[in-house]
């Protein structure tokens, strides 16, 4: 059953209203089959353990708390992690009525659902290793306060995944829902039929079109209502996030998708802006790269408490125990290399785009088992080379397909840890 308790003020919060009456996203009756087209949470643990607990594996009985699980998310969480405990909160009581629709068809005995507001998640009395809070934060009326709500039920090494709208691409959206407000459109069906009405109308110059080329959740009438109608929404920059962490004591860890942020997918490694921007700090190189691509709709982070130890997730490529480093995959599709075409050896996951590997390149990553450490990579490869040489081009090679979202990275226990993480390119 779900949890029904009080939520302050929820008959007057225009969020709240919103989403009880256009539940969202747009319900999924069928987990089986959405999982055979490889749609997933980007921040499951099940795929993202390694990025949130490099020296660690996946263990049971995870505590995962999924806040504003909307219709789906904390039901996906506890499929695809049936050992792990999952508790699901959100203010809409017509959204947790579809996750206990998904509960009860799934058997899934390891989810628990509350209809309580973010702001009042100590009332559980529970703590966590992971909180997920995904498209949640930026409809708050006080973003900082939600987050320091999380952050409280948070244990000593858990971790904070967080999605927030990204400012840039975004632009042609707020100038909509500013129209919209203008002409003093409310959430029904009669205002939303003119929203429909006017995206076809639309000038092909409109800087909305960016958007709404990629827009995953048009299709439905809660995903217009969502994107344009919204009564509280608010965009981050990648500083801003920053700031937001800063503010609610917590510290930034990394990006589910590194590629967006460092220059290896999407400037030239000859180019004299990879030069330039591969010389800039961690948080100089991630805000370049974020006014560069310019297609940053939404940021996927990771966070964690301050007084978490820095050796439990910390990278550092220029550490003296970089060759006891252990490289995992993070790839979904290899095209083996073929001489008579001429084609060398690709590596893809999506939503990234594939990379070619040489020769070397390439043996070196078959080596990559998850097991074997960076030395033991090296040392398959038997090249006739000195150490030294050998590990530096390691180092290269690790951390370029690290920061192009190819690999995960497992440490040792005793890894040498350091704040700021080194740059780097994918040359030999």
């Amino acid at each position: 059953m779900i949890g029904l308790r009080s939520i302050r003020n929820v008959r007057t919060d225009s969020v709240a209203k919103q989403y009880e009456r256009w539940a969202y996203p747009k319900p999924v009756t069928d987990l089986a089959a959405e999982d055979q087209t490889g749609i997933r949470d980007a921040g499951d643990p099940s795929l993202m353990h390694y990025a949130y607990w490099p020296t660690r594996e996946y263990w049971e009985g995870m505590d995962i708390l999924v806040a504003g699980c909307g219709t789906n998310e904390a039901a996906r969480y506890a499929y695809h992690n049936p050992t792990a405990r999952v508790v699901g909160i959100d203010v809409s009581a017509s959204s947790l009525r579809h996750e206990e629709f998904l509960k009860e068809r799934y058997g899934l005995a390891n989810l628990s659902l509350y209809h309580i507001a973010i702001e009042e998640v100590s009332e559980l009395k529970l703590n966590f290793d992971l909180v997920a809070a995904n498209g949640v934060i930026h409809h708050l009326a006080d973003p900082a306060a939600g987050l320091t709500a999380l952050k409280q039920v948070l244990r000593l090494e858990g971790v904070l995944q967080s999605m927030l709208y990204g400012t840039y691409k975004r632009v042609g959206v707020y100038m909509l829902q500013k129209l919209f407000r203008l002409m003093g459109l409310e959430q029904t069906q009669e205002d939303l039929m003119i929203v429909k009405a006017t995206l076809k109308e639309l000038s092909q110059h409109h800087s909305a079109n960016t958007y709404l080329r990629s827009a995953p959740d048009l299709d439905c009438d809660s995903g217009l209502v969502d994107t344009f109608l919204h009564k509280r929404d608010r965009s981050f920059t990648v500083m801003d996030c920053f700031n937001l962490l800063s503010e609610c004591g917590l510290k930034f860890q990394g990006w589910i998708e590194n590629g967006f942020y460092y220059p290896e997918l999407q400037v030239s490694l000859d180019s004299p802006l990879f030069t330039k921007i591969d010389e800039m700090s961690e948080p100089e190189i991630w805000c370049a790269m974020e006014l560069f691509c310019g297609d940053i709709s939404k940021h996927l982070f990771f966070a964690c408490r301050e007084d978490r130890p820095k050796t439990s997730y910390s990278i550092n490529f220029n550490s003296n125990d970089f060759l006891k480093f252990i490289p995992a995959k993070r790839v979904t599709n290899v095209t083996p290399s073929n001489a008579l075409l001429g084609r060398p050896l690709t590596i893809q996951r999506d939503p990234m785009p594939p990379v070619a590997l040489d020769n070397i390149q390439a043996a070196f990553f078959e080596n990559v088992n998850g097991e074997n450490t960076v030395k033991e990579c090296i040392d398959e490869l038997g090249l006739k080379k000195k150490p030294v040489e050998m590990e530096n081009y390691a180092r290269n090679l690790v951390r370029s397909l690290w920061r192009a979202g190819y690999l995960f990275i497992k440490l040792p226990e005793t890894t040498e840890s350091q704040v700021r993480l080194s740059s780097g390119s994918m040359r030999s």
